[in-house]
């Protein structure tokens, strides 16, 4: 049958080329090829890669820039990421808006109720909410006092947010114009995502969650995060290792661990999207660490 062919998904993203793959999987009794291809922070690159593959492959993921920015039930077109997106005129382009408006609420629910973690009281540390508004809302949901960071991890300014509220109002008079700067100067591209600044310490230890985007997280890591719980995506078997050696004691994510790897909201979302997949059929990745793993 035509609908159990091998799905074809390539996740072009602005990041290193050091983290691509292209791997093999079954979801849920369906064939997947998914393959991502890392253009160093190219977009020039990376569109000429998007119309290339349009109408050859099944889906097309954005990694490492947004179609819209989002919060509070509006929307902030990402004129890059929308210039980028339509260099595909047949193929779907998504950039893991879906998955995360979907499942990181979900995977919220079930750390909560069917693994134990306690989050009223409990600080969290969003070091982005444009980026993830739906796993903000649903740690604010149950609980957790909220430090929002992206102001100081996008604009590089000492301005924290401790509510959805006053991050709103705030979006909502500055992103009519901030939505148009380039998305190199918000967040690290290509061997950027390698690079580490000693930054934002206090605000690390006074976290006892952290959440969001994984290469903002780690930019910014102190070597000691002991006892910390982080909630995140696009995590290698090295980048599992490294949070272990900092302490962390459980790590979180929306996507399936296969092949020693959590996959990006981008390329989990295409893969939905061209197999038709249900939020049910996608099983979290949780894991308490310990040193002997």
């Amino acid at each position: 049958m035509k609908g159990d062919r091998l799905k074809h998904i390539v996740s072009i993203s602005l990041g290193t080329p050091h983290r691509d793959f292209s791997i093999r999987i079954k979801i849920a009794n369906r064939e997947l090829l998914l393959v991502r291809i890392g253009v160093n922070g190219n977009l020039h690159r990376a569109a000429q890669l998007i119309a290339e593959l349009d109408g050859h492959v099944d889906a097309i993921g954005l990694g490492g820039i947004n179609l819209n920015y989002r919060v509070n039930g509006l929307s902030y077109p990402c004129p890059e990421g929308k210039w980028l997106a339509s260099h595909s005129r047949h193929t779907p382009v998504v950039d893991g808006s879906g998955v995360k408006e979907k499942l990181e609420p979900l995977l919220v629910q079930t750390l909560a109720y069917q693994f134990g973690w306690t989050m009223a009281g409990k600080q969290a540390l969003v070091v982005s909410v444009l980026d993830r508004p739906d796993l903000a809302s649903a740690l604010s949901l149950h609980g957790c006092r909220l430090m929002i960071g992206d102001a100081a991890f996008g604009l590089k300014l000492p301005v924290w947010f401790s509510s959805m509220r006053t991050f709103s109002w705030a979006a909502y008079f500055t992103m009519p114009l901030l939505r148009h700067l380039p998305i190199r100067w918000l967040y690290p591209l290509g061997g950027k995502q390698m690079e580490h600044e000693n930054r934002f310490a206090a605000q690390y230890d006074q976290a006892d969650i952290i959440a969001g985007d994984f290469h903002f997280i780690r930019r910014y890591i102190p070597s000691n995060l002991a006892g910390k719980r982080v909630i995140t995506s696009t995590l290698t078997a090295g980048d599992i290792s490294f949070l272990r050696e900092r302490g962390v004691t459980w790590v979180a994510s929306a996507s399936p661990l296969i092949h020693g790897r959590t996959f990006g909201a981008n390329v989990l979302e295409a893969a939905m999207i061209a197999c038709g997949l249900a939020e049910t059929d996608i099983p979290p990745y949780i894991q308490q660490l310990k040193p002997e793993d």
